[in-house]
């Protein structure tokens, strides 16, 4: 008797944790989901776009952007897409589902394009985050 009722309330807190989890609010950082016209190819700066897949496997995990080392966006949600304004140069950026569970790092060069990546998502037993692939590169006007 008292084995059967230890197992119910074990099944109940498990299940108050998943749902809760899962439901949760994520803290977010403000990204654009817009995509700037005025970028000018000459105008010293590039543009990122960051096209998160669309997947169930992971859906309810939202996705955090570091460049250069900064988190520049959180709380990207299933489906997606993000961009960013930089400066020309060499950067680095990653993608992951929190500050543990980051993606491998992207090490670019900036020219006064555009350059989408695509974020996949790769989980594990305990982790779950993102790889950026860089896709293409097109001219801005």
């Amino acid at each position: 008797m008292i084995k059967n009722g230890f197992i119910k309330i074990f099944v109940i807190l498990i299940s108050i944790i998943i749902i809760g989890g899962c439901s949760s609010t994520p803290n977010t950082t403000k990204y654009s989901d817009i995509k700037p016209e005025n970028i000018m190819s000459d105008s010293g700066e590039s543009l990122i776009t960051i096209n998160r897949v669309n997947l169930f496997a992971g859906g309810g995990n939202f996705m955090q952007i570091w460049i250069n080392g900064e988190v520049v966006a959180s709380g990207i949600p299933n489906g997606a897409t993000a961009y960013f304004v930089i400066a020309n140069g060499e950067h680095t950026i990653q993608a992951g589902s929190s500050n543990v569970d980051k993606g491998r790092e992207v090490t670019f060069t900036a020219e006064g394009e555009e350059i989408i990546f695509q974020a996949e998502p790769r989980w594990g037993v305990f982790t779950y985050r993102f790889d950026l692939i860089e896709k293409s590169r097109n001219d801005l006007q």
